[in-house]
């Protein structure tokens, strides 16, 4: 008889996981003060513990990867934010859900730190009928709100992020947008 994890979890599981979580929650907080290295330290044992526990392929794993990455691009370690964002992406995508959604605007916020617009604007535009307000602390997300492209206001200068309103872009122009935003050039590379 097979025993699938998510229906029938045994002891062992439950305990990995409430344990990941307890790191994770920790992580967030080290990483709200400031402790970024704390937070990626706590994040890879989370990690650690939910692949042996649910797999590589889990959406608890994916949602971990996808945190592990918001703190690597605050330190400006792209490579691994790009890396944990690639796999958090395959397998939320198919879930299309507002998880998945923050996902692929984070690989747009990676590719802008990068410098490649084209691509930010191509990886936010993947599921254009189920976007995310580019301004990260957006108080909509707390609803997990998802707009259609057309609904969103884009920025007119580098074409490659969404707002549901002015007011958030105003706000993420000064705590971010601002030192990333540029016009996009004519002969961009895509990977």
């Amino acid at each position: 008889m097979e025993v699938h994890p998510y229906i029938n979890p045994s002891i062992s599981t439950v305990s990995k996981i409430t344990e990941a979580v307890e790191f994770n929650n920790q992580a967030n907080r080290l990483d709200q003060a400031g402790n970024h290295a704390g937070a990626i330290e706590l994040h890879l044992k989370a990690l650690k513990l939910k692949i042996s526990a649910v797999g590589e392929e889990s959406w608890q794993v994916a949602m971990t990867k996808n945190s592990l990455a918001e703190v690597y691009m605050k330190m400006g370690n792209l490579e691994d934010a790009r890396k944990m964002l690639e796999d958090a992406d395959r397998v939320r995508s198919p879930l299309d859900n507002f998880d998945s959604a923050c996902t692929r605007d984070n690989l747009g916020r990676l590719y802008e730190m990068r410098g490649d617009v084209t691509r930010a604007k191509l990886e936010r535009e993947k599921q254009s009928d189920r976007m995310v307000c580019g301004h990260f602390d957006c108080p909509k997300a707390a609803t997990s709100m998802i707009w259609k492209r057309t609904e969103l206001k884009m920025c007119q200068r580098c074409q490659c992020v969404w707002y549901c309103d002015r007011e958030c872009q105003k706000k993420d122009w000064k705590k971010r947008h601002k030192s990333w935003c540029k016009e996009p050039e004519t002969n961009s590379s895509v990977e």
